[in-house]
């Protein structure tokens, strides 16, 4: 019974994927902002990722907070964090709550966090929960219904539905803008494994589209857009795996106000493929090669000069060395190499296209301090440029930190 449903889910999540462009939720940011990025960002991003066995703890884990921040240039951060709490307060009720967030294109609001009262009413595996995002602005504030499957972490499949800004028109005394249509987000989320051997998460996401008008500046807003993220890995044995995580979304906007008057489509994909040794051991290897696209399609129909076609992609190999050489601390080195390509094309008439392709390299270097029983550690980083060693010797720095409980 179970492998067919596992390789059911496995083929339907790799369609899904595939078809919408293989991870970033409706954020509530009403305004268009130009991507803005470097050639070495997707290295910076890569190199200060947690490790493998840092996810498969958390994966295995119903309560956590983790955090990891990267220096991208002298003025942005990439960063993404999660919470996650669940409190069983019988077999008939679990309570829950979550924060999810990844940043390092534009300035998305920090969520609210979503609530979930879940109740099982045959006290078995079928679960029906009511859930939320709350906001001291109630207009902000998102309601939906979510019925879960199986039990977490491992083993479950849930269905969820939210309306967002469910209460935007009945409760905005603040101007006159109002949503003529309002946006829902449907999503579907996974996790199986079987006899140690495969493991396979996944969490696909759909917001319906929005759209707002505002009579003060005679302008209307919308957006929508597709989420999605999925992990396989096969373990070769009880300390060694290789793997792939996917992730991506696609975003489209469009804003016509007084003084604006603008369309942007964006898309993101993220391939990775790794392998990696020696997991929850002293010393852990890994060793991968990951594929990073993002994609701007921008159109200004107030300024030509700003209308453009932005493509930044890049095929890194990868390999890092962790050793564990006391019970409190360990060393971490990272070795990142890629090729990029940078694409603007102007599409003002006259204008000249302009793409680089540039070699990055950067060496990492981490130090970690963590708790004796491993279920909690602070990670401190510092890359060094080595494609330009001479002129510009830092590649920036970062640090992380995650606590299972």
């Amino acid at each position: 019974m179970m492998r067919p449903l596992f390789h059911s889910l496995l083929s339907a999540t790799l369609i899904a994927v595939t078809v919408r462009g293989p991870a970033y939720a409706f954020s509530d940011d009403i305004f268009i902002e130009s991507v803005d990025l470097n050639a070495e960002n997707f290295i910076d991003i890569r190199a200060q990722r947690f490790r493998k066995s840092q996810d498969y703890a958390w994966y295995d884990s119903l309560n956590g907070w983790r955090i990891a921040v990267a220096s991208l240039d002298g003025d942005t951060f990439w960063y993404e964090t999660e919470l996650k709490f669940q409190h069983e307060l019988s077999k008939y009720v679990n309570v829950r709550m979550d924060i999810e967030q990844e940043v390092f294109f534009n300035r998305d609001p920090f969520p609210p966090p979503r609530f979930e009262v879940q109740l099982m009413p045959w006290g078995g595996n079928l679960g029906i929960g009511v859930q939320g995002r709350i906001a001291y602005d109630k207009r902000d504030n998102d309601v939906g219904l979510a019925i879960t499957y199986g039990q977490r972490p491992w083993e479950y499949i849930r269905l969820g539905y939210l309306q967002l800004d469910a209460m935007y028109n009945d409760k905005n005394q603040f101007d006159d803008t109002r949503q003529t249509q309002s946006s829902d987000s449907y999503e579907v989320e996974g996790a199986y494994q079987q006899e140690e051997r495969y493991k396979m998460r996944f969490k696909l996401q759909r917001n319906t589209p929005l759209e707002m008008v505002s009579p003060d500046v005679n302008g209307t807003y919308n957006e929508e857009g597709d989420q999605g993220w999925l992990l396989f890995d096969y373990n070769l044995d009880k300390d060694t795996i290789i793997g792939t995580t996917l992730r991506g979304f696609e975003s489209d906007k469009v804003l016509s106000q007084t003084g604006q008057d603008q369309t942007q489509a964006i898309s993101y994909a993220s391939y990775d493929f790794y392998c990696v040794k020696g997991l929850f051991g002293e010393y852990e290897i890994s060793t991968g090669v990951i594929y990073d696209q993002i994609h701007e399609h921008l159109v200004d129909r107030l300024d030509s000069n700003v209308s453009r076609d932005y493509r930044l992609e890049s095929l890194q190999a990868y390999s890092s060395v962790y050793h564990r050489y006391n019970d409190h601390m360990a060393w971490d080195l990272g070795l990142h190499v890629a090729r990029v390509n940078e694409i603007t094309d102007l599409l003002s008439t006259g204008t000249t296209d302009e793409e680089e392709k540039t070699t990055e390299a950067a060496l990492r270097t981490s130090w970690e301090y963590r708790s004796a029983d491993g279920a909690s550690a602070l990670v401190l980083h510092f890359s060094f440029n080595l494609d330009d060693l001479a002129n510009d010797p830092s590649d920036g720095g970062g640090a992380s930190f995650q606590a299972v409980f």
